[in-house]
């Protein structure tokens, strides 16, 4: 005779599943409901399901619900989130719920996140991803492609090289690691010549860097030449997105940027400075339709 199942597990699937396919409705829905409530439901729920519904909340409120449940579970959630993501709700929580999640998640992922939270908000340091593959110089290219197949899961376009201290010392394409001899050293194969960007740089030196036209990811690094990680071309999207929402109509970003490859000397300083008037400026106003009661 099969097992029965009790309505209060038959609940719980419902839910799960709910979760796993639907994160965004649910985001959409608890950004209205009371915080206690929130928190209490997220404390219910595994920390993998909960991470996509926290990470399509509104991450003011997202923050303070974090800060209302047990750091332990906090933390969980937390670390389930994509770096960035992470990164951006611990610099809205309050210190010590921030340094109370933090020092409940293990020491490598709590490392991850200190470093992006010591640089300002919108900089490449707080907007980069540091869960990038790298490779020492002296690993040969057989060696790297086994440990990238026995790895599995995604492999980005760009392997970087970094030393033993970390300082990025060249970069090569995927195609290229699968094209170099098997004994090749890949300090030896990669490229030298690395666009980067510092971790200090702002919005605007962001958005405008030249080297966007070829790559679709640009490394980041301190004021030493270590690596940290890198910044996206989808986050360039998201920037300009973030400029439109500021004034700048989206046909006006890209007509600028057409201008700036063109003639990028002159046109990036005009980008940074329209970019950083538009990032400075206050939020407009919003209209408030008055009805006569």
């Amino acid at each position: 005779m099969p097992e029965r199942i009790s309505s209060v597990d038959v609940d719980r699937q419902l839910a799960d599943a709910f979760f796993a396919h639907h994160p965004t409705e649910i985001a959409r829905t608890l950004d209205t409901a009371p915080l206690a409530e929130i928190g209490a439901l997220l404390s219910e729920t595994d920390s993998v399901r909960a991470a996509p519904v926290v990470a399509a909340m509104e991450p003011a409120i997202a923050a303070a619900v974090l800060g209302l449940v047990d750091p332990p579970v906090a933390a969980r959630i937390v670390e389930a989130l994509p770096p960035r993501a992470a990164g951006v709700l611990l610099r809205r929580a309050e210190a010590p719920s921030r340094s109370a999640i933090l020092k409940q998640l293990p020491s490598r992922a709590a490392s991850r996140l200190g470093g992006l939270l010591q640089y300002p908000e919108g900089s490449a340091g707080a907007l980069l991803d540091p869960s990038v593959r790298t490779a020492p110089p002296d690993l040969t290219a057989q060696v790297m492609l086994d440990r990238l197949r026995a790895a599995g899961g995604t492999v980005h376009s760009y392997l970087y090289v970094v030393d033993r201290r970390g300082v990025l010392m060249g970069v090569m394409t995927l195609r290229e690691l699968i094209g170099a001899a098997p004994d090749a050293l890949l300090g030896a194969v990669a490229k030298h010549r690395i666009a980067t960007l510092p971790a200090t740089a702002g919005r605007a030196a962001i958005v405008t860097h030249p080297a966007w036209r070829d790559l679709r990811a640009l490394p980041v690094v301190d004021s030493e030449g270590r690596f940290l990680g890198i910044v996206r071309h989808e986050t360039v999207h998201e920037l300009l997105s973030g400029a439109a929402a500021r004034g700048l109509a989206p046909a006006a970003t890209g007509v600028a940027l057409e201008i700036g490859e063109l003639v990028w000397d002159e046109g990036a300083s005009l980008l940074e400075d329209l970019f950083e008037a538009l990032y400075d400026a206050p939020e407009p106003p919003r209209r408030v339709d008055m009805v006569a009661g």
